[in-house]
């Protein structure tokens, strides 16, 4: 609604939703189609030691996926000191809305399990 509406007084539900449906008719939203996609693997060498899954690069989304090999479960977590996180079985996925891949952590309880990820 425009500033200094000239709604006074009681509300009328029907007048109120038609002033609703005209705002959003006015609304435009636009969504930028990715440009780039990315795809990697992570093992991680020590389980008493988290790593980021990778360098840093600018993205909306990962999705991480526990390598089917894996002989204990992998935690995706949001720094090397969190302990708390997504915990994924042997070839289990999730995903993550992120912006940046550096910003995601993997913890493992067995040295040498890892990940695969896919993300733009």
């Amino acid at each position: 609604m425009s500033k200094g509406s000239d709604l006074k007084g009681p509300l009328d539900i029907n007048q109120l939703w038609v002033r609703c449906l005209e705002a959003l008719d006015s609304l435009s939203v636009s969504v930028a189609a990715p440009t780039a996609f990315y795809a990697g693997e992570k093992d991680v060498a020590s389980a008493s030691t988290p790593e980021a899954l990778a360098e840093a690069q600018a993205i909306s989304w990962v999705r991480v996926k526990a390598n089917s090999d894996n002989t204990g479960a992998v935690k995706v977590t949001s720094s090397a000191a969190a302990t708390a996180g997504y915990v994924l079985a042997a070839g289990e996925d999730a995903l993550v809305e992120i912006d940046d891949l550096a910003k995601v952590f993997i913890r493992v309880a067995e040295d040498g399990d890892g990940v695969s990820y896919h993300a733009s």
